[in-house]
Parts: structure tokens; C-alpha cells; sequence
């Protein structure tokens, strides 16, 4: 008879390992995805017009948002939010979209909020929003105007450091949009997780795509360290709030590396920066101090 105890052993140990890390880190966005729909309790959505910002896929559905050629669509799943405007429905109306949810966040840290996000269309004639809010104060916004608008052309995922809420305590997590009815645009959110990790030097806000930036914040520099699979073309751009463009480099046949951005010079506030390549796009947000 063969001996198979030690292939045993170490398969248990990868197992262990794996679900040890798995527990590390915890979401606490109740259905993430929005599956349940506007039926379900976990999330507290409103909109000026059209009732719940919830939409899902099935044609006929009181639900239906979509496809308007492809544009209105879920990230994953079938159902997704949808704030926007239509100009033949209230032209020239203000109207506001809400979706709350109360989550705990875990004294546990790094902590990231992390969501895939969609633009597919912008007004040409007004300046249309979308505000992320934790307790009433701002942690991420968009708007139609600057590079927000071919940025997000296409789903893009986007993280977040919140770790300045990560404190064992109940938060209200609020997506705000505000448009104005003269031209349409929609802002599209799907696959919403809020991730705390208890684990050390561990970036699991690009743990999936092999990229880690750091510090965040920051003063006199920032890293973006490269793991990716394969080597690649990088083209790094950075934009200030205001959608003006501070910094742009392509790098050449990157999988392994480190890139450094002196930031010394850039004046407080906080920066949007893109990383395009032939695998896949990351866009985060950088905090100058």
C-alpha cells in the first residue's frame, strides 16, 4: 500500500491556510449585488421619479431599466442601481437618487469600500454628481464633467480606504446622485462590498488584480507595486479633483516591478489615478496630505 500521508498533510495545510485567510477578511454590505431587489430590507432606496434606483434584466419587469442598447446593465447578477435622468420624462427637473444601507464596520484594518461603478452617459449641459457618503461625509464623488466621464465609460471597480470608520461600530453607508433633466446622465453601481483585513501589510484593495499603492495617504511619494501574471504596457495617469491631468507615464513590459510617483509637489487634496493596460484597468483614489 502507497504511504500518502505527507501529500495528505500538506493539502489539509493549504486548506487550512486558505480558509484561515478567508476569515481574515469580512464584508459587511448585506446583499452586495442587490439580488434581492427593491423587495428586500437590506437596502433604502428612493429616487424624485421613478421610485426605487433598483433595476434588474427581465424585459417586462416593473423593475426594467434597460438594455437602451446595451448601456443599462448589471455588472454581475441581474440586478444593479441606476441613478440618471430622462429628458423626455421631466426635462429641465432636478431630480435626486438615494440608496442607504447601516453596516457594521470591525476594528479591523486595512479597511476598504470597494464597488464597481459605470457612466455610460453624461450630459453635455449641466454638472451632474454622484456622492458616496459614510455618516454624512463625503468619501468618494463623480460627476460628468472632466475625465469622469470617459473614465467610467465601461464597469470599472474602485476602492476606497475607509479606515477611519473601521472602529467596531454601526455606520449609515449613503449613494447620493443629483441630476438635472436637460440632458441624460446615468450613473451605474453594482457588486458593493465594504472589506476590513486582519491581516498586516496586506492591500486587499487590489488583491485580484496584482496591484497594491500605497501609502494612502500620502505627503512626498506613492508605490504601485505590480504582480501580474503576465508582463504587460502600463499607462499611468493621475487627475486632481478638478479633472486636470498632473501626471502621466507610460511604462514598458511591467509584471514584476515598482513604480514611484513623487507627489512633493502636488497641492493637498485628493487624485484619481488610472492604470491602463492590455489585461485590465484600475482606478483608485489617492489622498495627498
Amino acid at each position: 500500500m502507497k504511504k500518502i500521508y505527507p501529500i495528505f498533510i500538506f493539502t489539509a495545510l493549504i486548506l487550512t491556510i486558505n480558509v484561515a485567510y478567508s476569515q481574515n477578511v469580512a464584508n459587511s454590505v448585506v446583499d452586495s449585488s442587490f439580488e434581492t431587489g427593491p423587495t428586500g430590507t437590506a437596502w433604502a432606496g428612493t429616487t424624485t421619479y421613478l421610485g426605487s434606483p433598483l433595476c434588474d434584466t427581465l424585459v417586462g419587469s416593473a423593475h426594467y431599466c434597460g438594455p437602451n442598447n446595451g448601456i443599462q446593465c448589471p455588472h454581475s447578477g441581474a440586478w444593479y442601481v441606476w441613478f440618471g435622468a430622462s429628458v423626455n420624462s421631466w426635462s429641465g427637473k432636478l431630480s435626486d437618487g438615494n440608496l442607504t444601507q447601516s453596516v457594521f464596520i470591525r476594528n479591523s484594518k486595512p479597511a476598504f469600500l470597494s464597488f464597481w461603478y459605470k457612466m455610460p452617459t453624461a450630459s453635455k449641459l449641466d454638472v451632474d454628481s454622484m456622492t458616496i457618503f459614510i455618516d454624512n461625509n463625503a468619501v468618494w464623488f463623480s460627476t460628468n464633467a472632466g475625465p469622469d466621464s470617459t473614465t467610467y465609460k465601461s464597469y470599472t471597480k474602485i476602492s476606497i480606504p475607509i479606515d477611519t470608520y473601521a472602529d467596531d461600530a454601526t455606520h449609515v453607508l449613503h449613494f447620493k446622485s443629483r441630476t438635472h433633466g436637460w440632458d441624460i446622465t446615468n450613473f451605474l453601481f453594482d457588486d458593493v462590498s465594504l472589506l476590513t483585513h486582519s491581516g498586516v501589510g496586506i492591500d486587499v484593495n487590489h488583491i485580484l488584480e496584482g496591484i497594491s499603492i500605497y501609502p494612502n495617504p500620502t505627503t512626498e511619494q506613492i508605490f504601485i507595486d505590480i504582480n501580474a501574471p503576465v508582463a504587460t504596457d502600463y499607462n499611468v495617469i493621475m487627475y486632481n479633483m478638478q479633472g486636470q491631468k498632473v501626471f502621466e507615464q507610460n511604462y514598458t513590459n511591467f509584471n514584476n516591478n515598482k513604480i514611484k510617483i513623487n507627489t512633493s509637489g502636488f497641492a493637498k487634496g485628493t487624485y484619481s489615478i488610472v492604470m491602463d493596460s492590455k489585461l485590465d484597468r484600475v482606478v483608485d483614489k489617492v489622498i495627498v496630505q
